[in-house]
């Protein structure tokens, strides 16, 4: 798998939707390509290493918005596949209006940002759980334990998807980024004299503000 990390951060992928999740890392040539479980070379690269296998080709092979749980995400406007690690179909979700601009696992849920609304999916029997409304200016940055990370330039959003509570931060000028996990909420920002500074709020921390605690 060394090999298979270092042909991963080479610049050949840049572009082509490189998305992981434990040893589950795909990427797009036209193709979904799976890079550390087969033997071939991997398409579209510079890269010798015969480490590659091609899980799916045509309509449904790109690109990737998500992958988590041994699930992968291909995102349309007009439809969102799932796909398991060998690329076998598990769902479609399709959609009317073909308006899908972001889909992202959470567990064995598929949160889905259409024009105005986020869509709370269950994987297994393909239901939606719940609807919000998107705040005005946002974008689905991420998602973990029921809570979707929304970015809007300087501005970071996290809401509760069961109640629709928000905690806001906007730390400085410039544009912020994040990431949520099990453990909580890393987020990063340039400072003034132009660095930049890395956050980590644990997730205690945050459902204690979004519970409105002091």
């Amino acid at each position: 798998m060394a090999d298979c990390l270092g042909c991963a951060k080479s610049a050949d992928f840049e572009g082509f939707h490189l998305q992981g999740n434990g040893d589950l890392l795909v990427f797009n040539t036209g193709s979904l390509v799976r890079i550390g479980a087969g033997r071939e070379k991997c398409p579209g690269t510079f890269s010798t290493a015969t480490i590659c296998s091609t899980l799916r080709r045509g309509a449904d092979a790109s690109p990737v918005d998500s992958v988590s749980g041994g699930l992968i995400a291909i995102r349309k406007p007009g439809a969102v596949t799932v796909l398991d690690e060998k690329g076998t179909l598990v769902r479609v979700f399709p959609f009317t209006p073909a308006d899908v601009s972001a889909a992202r696992f959470d567990g064995g849920r598929l949160l889905v940002w259409r024009f105005g609304v986020l869509e709370l999916y269950d994987v297994a029997t393909g239901t939606r759980e719940l609807s919000r409304p998107m705040p005005t200016g946002y974008r689905l940055a991420d998602v973990d334990g029921g809570i979707a990370v929304l970015r809007s330039g300087d501005t970071v959003m996290l809401q509760r998807l069961s109640d629709g509570r928000s905690l806001t931060l906007a730390p400085g000028p410039g544009s912020v980024l994040a990431d949520l996990a099990p453990s909580g909420l890393y987020y990063s920002y340039a400072t003034a004299d132009g660095g930049g500074r890395i956050v980590f709020v644990s997730r205690s921390e945050l459902l204690r503000q979004l519970d409105g605690g002091p």
